[in-house]
């Protein structure tokens, strides 16, 4: 698996699904096309969030909506 691509693929569903998703659907939608890890799906966030594609909003103590920052063509 490259993470390049998954960084890409991560983005793609978030402008998929009008730019906000929630942390567990996002993971579920990965791991039917990656094996990907939970610490794996974190580490890609943090690595979109610091970049800012991304913008990771606590909801519950258990969930966070990610929410797309800015696009890519």
């Amino acid at each position: 698996m490259s993470k390049r691509l998954m960084l890409v693929r991560i983005l793609r569903l978030l402008q998929e699904r009008g730019g906000l998703i929630s942390d567990r659907e996002l993971l579920e939608l990965l791991r039917r096309e990656y094996d990907i890890s939970y610490t794996e799906f974190i580490s890609a966030l943090m690595k979109l969030e610091v970049e800012g594609f991304i913008h990771v909003i606590p909801q519950k103590e258990d969930m966070r909506v990610i929410k797309l920052r800015k696009s890519i063509r």
